[in-house]
């Protein structure tokens, strides 16, 4: 019975009706028809859990975000990436890749990663004499490690939803999103020599100084605000705030990339974005409530052990289905139904939480660039002028790379924990 709340959800998300809107009615359904219980459990539900603290850094990631985008930072991070790698072969995909990674630890998005560096780099590329369409599918595909590259607003909401420490995730994410950087990086290098991409820039120190220079007040959040958190300075909340303030500061006074009466507009396009993720936090909690207190997990427990007792099958398994949902599903609603779901599973077989939380996120993140949902094939396809159809198969050989990299990530937990321990 407990199944039927998953069926109506579905059974909304096929008639077209928001995620969001899809999430609370397929809770009212089910409470409706099923169980014995007074619907303003739902309304409470939602207001305690948008009602919590730790929930308060995914409104000031966002802003900080928008504040560091607005700064400037862009253009100081593509230097400095391409002062770095971009006398290899195919020197400036891997500056697309490398300023991705960068500018994903500060802004925690994928999608805004996406949306922030393709609207440069995708027409530099092709004036470069790169494939359009090859530059579109590698923006999007090297944009995904927002989600696992600390700070990550999708850490926090797993995080939350299943009650671990968000300290830890948000480390914990660092040497995975490091190896699937990599793992991309070794694709591009291959793919740039067969295809010819060569690069007309030489190595030198003198500019790499330079850029790291002109660039290091960016580079400084995402440590400050990690090193923050561990030293004990102030909690992953409070870390959020600072780098508001900071991103405030370095965008009016260092980078003078926006003046003071542009901040409202900023704050304001924030805010939409906040907006709209806390609303899904909120129905999505209703919703997580309905079907832990209906059993769903224990059901889905006996399901796995039934397949096998083996801790490796499982998380195979769930990493399979994790991907498929990532196919129908943005990644903050689809990390707020199955993180509820399956991570009460993952301790029965003794997996550790903060290790199946970085599974989880590398797996959503893999999400953003699967049809027919995957939001950065979007962003990029609007940003190239380009139909996705197109810049599809060219998408084919990133995707085995993120894969690659979620295998090693699931069969090495040491990558994920190390750091921690």
């Amino acid at each position: 019975m407990a199944l039927m709340i998953l069926v109506f959800f579905l059974l909304f998300l096929v008639l077209r009706v928001p995620v969001v809107i899809a999430l609370g009615l397929s809770s009212l359904v089910y409470m409706v028809l099923f169980m014995d219980i007074s619907v303003i459990v739902i309304s409470q539900q939602m207001i305690s859990t948008v009602n919590t603290y730790a929930l308060l850094a995914i409104p000031f990631f966002i802003i900080a975000g928008g504040l560091m985008e607005a700064g400037g930072i862009s253009n100081k991070i593509i230097n400095f990436a391409n002062a770095a790698v971009g006398f290899f072969p195919g020197g400036l995909a891997l500056v697309m890749i490398v300023s991705s990674m960068l500018f994903a630890s500060m802004s925690g998005s994928g999608v805004a990663t996406a949306a922030a560096l393709g609207s440069i780099l995708i027409p530099a590329m092709v004036r470069s004499g790169y494939d359009r369409d090859f530059s579109s599918a590698l923006q999007a595909s090297s944009a995904i490690v927002g989600p696992l590259i600390p700070p990550s607003i999708l850490a926090v909401l797993y995080a939350v939803s299943v009650g671990v420490s968000v300290g830890d995730l948000l480390l914990a994410g660092l040497i995975p999103g490091l190896i699937m950087v990599l793992c991309f990086m070794i694709l591009t290098i291959i793919i740039s020599v067969k295809r010819g991409y060569k690069s007309d820039i030489t190595f030198s120190f003198s500019r790499l100084w330079k850029t790291f220079l002109e660039a290091i007040w960016a580079l400084l959040m995402p440590v400050i605000m990690i090193g923050g958190i561990y030293s004990g300075i102030f909690t992953p909340t409070e870390a959020a705030a600072v780098g508001c303030l900071y991103s405030l500061l370095v965008g009016l006074f260092i980078y003078k990339g926006f003046s003071i009466s542009e901040i409202p507009n900023v704050l304001y396009k924030s805010g939409l974005l906040a907006a709209g993720v806390m609303a899904i936090v909120a129905t999505s909690a209703a919703f997580s409530w309905v079907i832990t207190r209906e059993g769903l997990p224990q059901l889905l427990a006996e399901f796995f052990t039934g397949i096998s007792s083996n801790q490796m099958v499982f998380l195979f398994t769930a990493a399979i289905l994790l991907l498929l949902v990532g196919c129908f599903l943005d990644s903050a609603p689809a990390v707020l139904i199955m993180g509820p779901i399956l991570a009460p599973v993952a301790l029965e077989f003794g997996v550790d939480p903060v290790h199946f939380g970085v599974i989880v996120l590398a797996s959503m993140c893999i999400g953003l660039i699967t049809p027919p949902i995957g939001l950065n094939l979007f962003v990029v396809s609007g940003v190239a002028n380009r139909p996705i159809h197109k810049i599809i198969p060219e998408i084919g050989l990133f995707f085995l790379a993120a894969i690659i990299s979620l295998i090693l990530i699931i069969l090495f937990p040491a990558l994920s924990l190390v750091l921690l321990n």
